[in-house]
């Protein structure tokens, strides 16, 4: 399982790491939207983002999707690289996970990514991550790490579901807010590169019902008035709709940070779907989209290791020759300097013979 998982990272880590557009918006399957925008700020975007589509397995034969939103830290090393890493151990995970059950599927395979992260990066690198999983039955599972949030739209309201993972977020889940806290107040206290365990705080999703959204966005897509953001998704046509106008309204507001949304409906419209090969899985981002095959990726990885070993055989092969080579020449040396050393000792015994008859006279 382990060749496999990291096959399947492997595959959708280098793919990820393809020049990446810094604005953008798609809608994937399910009228799940993704966009980002660097903004004007910035020198580069260091969000990721991406919706996976894929069968967990012949018992869950309903297709399931995961859309997941990764913010880079800034100040800490490669954020849209640790992003990326973050989001391709992520998925892969899921895919392997899923082939048991969904239960608390999402919060596995957070772990592992952090875990991945850490070991790269040994705390030097991280970001943040939310994700959610839903099929056409509603919300499986949803987890939140750092300072990206999940919030529910419903027919009237906007709701935040998460909680940051800062101490003023802390404080505001306990129903204690400070009217002036200190700058220290943002900081992280987790995220996804930290050594250890996760700590996963629980997300109610009983009370979400059909008609309803989930919008996962990092700090620089909500960091707006949250009347207006409410107001305007509350308006909007269309997950692609809502996508586009919040975007345009961070830029709008002087454009800080980066800014990165999935707006997601909470039941899952993925008829196209029915015929899909549970051998394959697709990961579409605000770049592109792409349809792995898993057999593939094996076959793949099978065909590199076999090349690899036959190599390093060949390189064994070639060092028994030069060994017995030089046994060869080692022995061939020894027999001169033997020869050599005789040569010499007669020399010796005459030169003493001679000195002894030179004495007797």
């Amino acid at each position: 399982m382990d060749t496999y998982r990291a096959a399947v990272q492997s595959s959708i880590y280098y793919w990820m790491l393809r020049t990446c557009k810094e604005k953008g918006s798609v809608t994937a399957p399910g009228q799940i939207a993704l966009g980002t925008t660097k903004g004007s700020v910035r020198n580069d975007n260091q969000d990721r983002a991406a919706v996976l589509t894929f069968f967990p397995n012949e018992r869950l034969s309903d297709v399931v999707q995961v859309a997941v939103l990764c913010d880079g830290i800034g100040g800490l090393k490669d954020g849209a690289n640790v992003a990326a890493l973050a989001i391709s151990s992520f998925t892969a995970r899921v895919i392997e996970l899923s082939d048991s059950n969904m239960t608390d599927c999402l919060k596995k395979a957070a772990n592992h990514a952090n875990k991945i992260v850490f070991d790269k990066y040994e705390g030097k690198g991280g970001c943040t991550l939310s994700a959610v999983s839903i099929n056409r039955s509603g919300l499986i599972e949803i987890v939140n790490y750092g300072d990206s949030r999940v919030y529910l739209q419903s027919e009237k309201s906007l709701t935040q579901l998460s909680s940051d993972d800062t101490l003023d977020g802390q404080l505001a889940k306990m129903d204690r807010k400070i009217d002036a806290p200190l700058p220290e107040f943002k900081h992280l206290v987790q995220f996804i590169g930290m050594e250890g365990e996760l700590d996963t705080s629980p997300i109610d999703i009983t009370k979400v019902k059909d008609g309803d959204r989930i919008l996962l966005a990092s700090d620089g897509a909500y960091n707006v008035d949250f009347s207006t953001m409410e107001s305007l998704l509350l308006n909007s046509t269309s997950t692609e709709d809502g996508i586009k106008k919040l975007l345009l309204l961070s830029e709008w507001i002087g454009g800080k940070d980066n800014a990165t949304a999935i707006y997601a409906p909470a039941f899952s419209n993925t008829e196209g779907y029915k015929s899909m090969s549970m051998t394959t899985f697709e990961i579409c981002t605000w770049n592109s989209s792409y349809i792995f095959s898993v057999d593939t990726i094996l076959n793949d990885t099978t065909t590199k290791e076999k090349e690899v070993q036959s190599e390093k055989s060949s390189k064994d092969k070639n060092k028994k020759k030069t060994s017995k080579k030089k046994k060869i020449q080692n022995s061939a040396e020894n027999r001169n300097n033997v020869a050599d050393n005789n040569d010499n000792d007669d020399e010796v015994i005459q030169i003493q013979i001679e000195f002894d008859e030179g004495e007797a006279g």
